[in-house]
């Protein structure tokens, strides 16, 4: 599963603004800064990486996630800093929504 999803961010973020995706390292992997002080997204390509992302996640994998919601956002860490505790988040969603 994890692969999946990491598959899933990375073509999601390829598919942004070219200028926004020109100056993304994908060479680093999990640890790829995505949004925050490190990171290369602004609000906007935030949002619209997160709604791919739901859809992409929805349509390949049969599963209803919701990754802009309160508790995403009070998180002292946010879970969009980079691509690896993004893959974390979506990975807790999932799980969480499966145990209920």
């Amino acid at each position: 599963m994890r692969e999946q999803i990491l598959e899933i961010i990375e073509n999601s973020v390829r598919s942004l603004d070219g200028d926004i995706v020109s100056a993304i390292d994908f060479s680093l992997g999990e640890n790829t800064p995505l949004y925050g002080k490190d990171g290369n997204l602004d609000s906007i390509a935030l949002v619209n990486l997160i709604i791919s992302v739901e859809t992409t996640v929805e349509d390949e994998m049969g599963k209803v996630i919701t990754l802009a919601d309160e508790r995403a956002m009070s998180q002292e860490s946010s879970p969009f800093a980079t691509i690896g505790s993004f893959t974390d988040y979506i990975i807790q969603l999932i799980n969480e929504s499966e145990a209920k």
